[in-house]
């Protein structure tokens, strides 16, 4: 038995009882303590340090150097629950390394499909929603909307355009590092796919890498504010499109955004409880009210050339024959001619 506290301050003589004879087919180390964080500490030494086959845990040693240390005598009994963390820290520690899978040199390429779907598929599907709102809503409300922008007058059009053209912006910044992503993690990695960043202990050679605690309600807290990070990444479209698809169509845009607030909530919920995975069908939802609040927008865009056309014919029209023009109308339009 090696004492936790002695292993992380060097005492040759802890360290001696971690040594493992060449004659020990089966060999095993156990190390005291009571201290998470420093059995954590521990773990990893002996991951990285320590020919043996497995670790035993020794939370109850009667040993008076043991206890005077801080040890939780009979924590098996008295704190089952304190002793489930410590273990599973611990545990933690030592996959730390191997949670993080080989490189996978083709990820990018065997991603790339999915990425550009990724942003094509829900744009299609915002567009058709998009699309019925327009053809099954109030569509005179929304023409005379439209008109009222001043579309046949002025360029206003493109200023339509340039939202959903940020918006595709917006996704694709997004999106484009899951490229990279899908080389060092994989679908199936879990909560491990909750780290924006991996990072490393600079000037240590081979230190393992260090993420996010997913476990208890420390994890539970990083997915939450995952959640929150993922909602500013793609906020400043959405407020784009807000202002500009509600100057036409102002209840759907209401409507859009709420069922998006919806959506965010179910994923923040969903990723701070369950966990990986658990946040899909709340991403999906405010995934649709945002592509489809870009595609009204674009849709708006779209209108502008042909509603420009038709005023410029109905007022050539009116300029040859004079019907539904005023004298003063009337007069400009034989000046004009």
């Amino acid at each position: 038995m090696a004492l936790s506290y002695s292993i992380l301050e060097g005492q040759q003589g802890e360290l001696a009882l971690l040594r493992r004879h060449e004659s020990e087919k089966c060999y095993g180390v156990q190390i005291a303590g009571g201290d998470v964080e420093v059995m954590t500490k521990v773990a990893q030494f002996v991951d990285e340090n320590v020919d043996c086959d497995f670790l035993d845990i020794n939370c109850g040693c009667p040993l008076d150097e043991a206890s005077d240390i801080r040890m939780w005598l009979f924590a098996v009994s008295v704190y089952p629950l304190k002793f489930r963390e410590l273990a599973a820290a611990m545990a933690k520690s030592k996959e730390v390394s191997a949670a993080m899978p080989e490189v996978d040199s083709l990820g990018f390429i065997k991603f790339l499909p999915l990425f550009l779907l990724g942003l094509i598929i829900p744009r299609a599907i915002g567009g058709t929603i998009a699309l019925a709102i327009y053809k099954f809503g109030k569509t005179a409300l929304y023409d005379k909307n439209m008109a009222g922008l001043g579309l046949a007058e002025s360029e206003n059009g493109y200023l339509y355009a340039a939202a959903a053209v940020f918006g595709f912006l917006v996704s694709w910044l997004n999106n484009y590092p899951v490229l990279y992503k899908n080389m060092v993690m994989r679908f199936s990695s879990g909560n491990l796919r909750a780290n924006m960043m991996i990072f490393k202990e600079d000037g240590k050679e081979g230190a393992p890498y260090v993420v996010l605690e997913t476990e208890g309600p420390v994890g539970s807290y990083n997915r939450a504010n995952r959640s929150l990070t993922h909602f500013t990444e793609n906020t400043p479209s959405l407020a784009l499109c807000i202002i500009l698809a509600g100057s036409v169509f102002p209840l759907p845009t209401l409507t859009l955004t709420a069922t998006f607030g919806f959506g965010r909530i179910l994923h923040q919920i969903g990723y701070a409880s369950v966990g990986y995975g658990g946040h899909g069908l709340g991403f999906a939802i405010a995934l649709v009210s945002t592509v489809t609040l870009e595609m009204l927008c674009l849709f708006v865009a779209g209108n502008a050339e042909p509603v420009r056309l038709a005023q410029y014919l109905h007022l050539s029209e009116a300029k040859s024959t004079g019907i539904g023009m005023g004298p003063i109308e009337m007069a400009m339009a034989k000046m004009e001619l």
